[in-house]
Parts: C-alpha cells; structure tokens; sequence
C-alpha cells in the first residue's frame, strides 16, 4: 500500500507541475461533452461493509520522503521528486534547481543532481581536483518543494526558508554532518542576496543557524553558473572575438581557483576530523 501511495503522490506532483507550466493549453471538455462544472455528481448509497477476520494494516505515509509529508507550506506547487540523495562522508551540498527569481526550471531530479548533465559533470570535475568523487557527498535540494517564482516575494522566500531549515538540519543530525556547502540560489535563500554574493566572491567558512544548531557552510557558486561561463567563453571563441575568449577565460580561471582553494582546505580539514 505505500508503494500505491507513493505513485500517486508522484502522479500529483506531476500534475501540478504540468499545469503550473502549461494550465492554458489544458482541455477541460470536448464540445459534445457537458462542462465539468455543470456535472451533478451523486453519491451511491454504499453496502455496508463486511467483517473481516484480519484487520487490514491502514495506509500510511510513513514510506514518502520527508518533503512529501511536510505541510508547512501551503503556497507549494509540489515536493521536489528526489530532493536528498544519500553521501559516504560528512559534507552536504544544499542547492536549488528549480524556479526561482527569474529562473523557470523543470523538475529533473530523479535524472540529475543540479538539473542537467553538464553540471553534475562540472561538479564531478572540481571535486575529482581535490580528491572526492560526487558520490562522497550528500546532496539536498532547498527548498524541498518548488514554488511559483513569478509570484513570489523576498518575504515569501524567507518564511519558506525558515520552515525548510528543519529538514536541513533533520539531515545534519541524522548524518552527522560536519560541512554544508551552499551554492547558486541556495545560498541566496539562506543567507540573503547580499551576503551570499560577497561569501561566494571571497570563499570562507560560515556558520548556518536555526534556533539552537549551527552548522559550518561554505558559500560557492552553482554548476549552473560556471557552466554558463564556460559556455559564454566558447561561444566568443567560435565567434572569432579572441579578446572576448581571453577576457572570459581569466575570469573564470579566477572564479575556478578561488572555488579549488576553498573545496581543498575545507575538505582536507573534514578529512583530519575523521581521523
């Protein structure tokens, strides 16, 4: 029975987000058909039931993730269809890979761990320079539950925030984390625009707090972001505007060191804690 209840769970998610993305091009009735509004729908008088001699166990949700059971926000679209992956060591990455500000993303969890190829691929790059391998890590998307962007305020976002840190912290306990590393949208959820730019621009240890827990954080930016770089500097570079290509080039080197130094020292100091 859980597993029916996850599929439909599941169906419901996906339906949400089709008609978040696509409402106006939904049919609601064929012309030879009465509206859906004007339908009397009656209700059958019902037999009544049998006794059993087992009692059948009732339907639980117990079996659905976390973010699927939480009723904390009701403004919600749908749950994020695999918003946590489990690590092997005690480093979480928290990101967001759906909309939000201006960004209209699909929900590609159950494929990726950002939201396409190519930046799980960068990832795995960066963190392969330093030793680690995707799978080491945890991954957690934040929020756990999509929202209508465009209809959102910085007010909105915050209280979400607020409510969502208990599922971080959840994860924190549970896993015994020791690092959590914010980055892209993420880190502008749980540390405001402002702050997150200038802790991704000079990349140092925060701490993240929720009521009486911390966590240490570093801010970095999304794959999202270095993959849009990468692909500006290809795109002069197939144009033929060499200063363009160089000029993005430097920049990116800068942003990719400075990333390299801060993943190394913070992921070296995790290693020497476990010893």
């Amino acid at each position: 029975m859980g597993a029916d209840i996850g599929q439909i769970a599941a169906l419901a998610a996906a339906l949400a987000e089709a008609f978040e993305r696509e409402g106006d091009l939904c049919i609601a009735h064929l012309q030879s058909e009465a509206p859906p509004q004007d339908i009397a729908l009656l209700r059958p008088r019902l037999a009544a039931p049998v006794p059993s001699v087992s009692a059948a166990t009732p339907p639980s949700s117990i079996d659905l993730p976390a973010n699927f059971r939480c009723t904390s926000c009701a403004d919600r679209m749908y749950p994020v269809r695999r918003y946590y992956r489990q690590g092997r060591r005690a480093c979480l990455v928290l990101h967001h890979s759906g909309p939000f500000a201006t960004q209209n993303r699909m929900d590609r969890s159950r494929q990726f761990i950002f939201g396409d190829a190519a930046e799980d691929e960068l990832f795995g790059r960066m963190l392969a320079a330093v030793g680690w391998e995707l799978a080491d890590l945890h991954y957690q998307e934040f929020t756990a539950c999509h929202f209508n962007a465009a209809r959102s305020t910085e007010e909105d976002w915050r209280t979400r925030s607020e409510r969502c840190l208990s599922h971080v912290f959840d994860t924190v306990r549970r896993e015994r984390i020791k690092l959590i590393l914010a980055v892209g949208p993420a880190a502008v959820l749980l540390f405001g625009a402002e702050r997150a730019q200038q802790l991704a621009r000079d990349p140092l240890l925060s701490e993240l707090r929720w009521r009486d827990q911390s966590a240490s954080t570093l801010v970095l930016r999304s794959p999202a972001a270095l993959v849009a770089l990468e692909k500006k500097r290809s795109d002069a570079r197939q144009r033929g505007d060499e200063e363009t290509r160089q000029s993005l080039a430097a920049e990116e080197k800068t942003i990719k060191a400075a990333m390299l130094q801060a993943l190394r020292e913070s992921l070296t100091a995790l290693d020497a804690a476990d010893v």
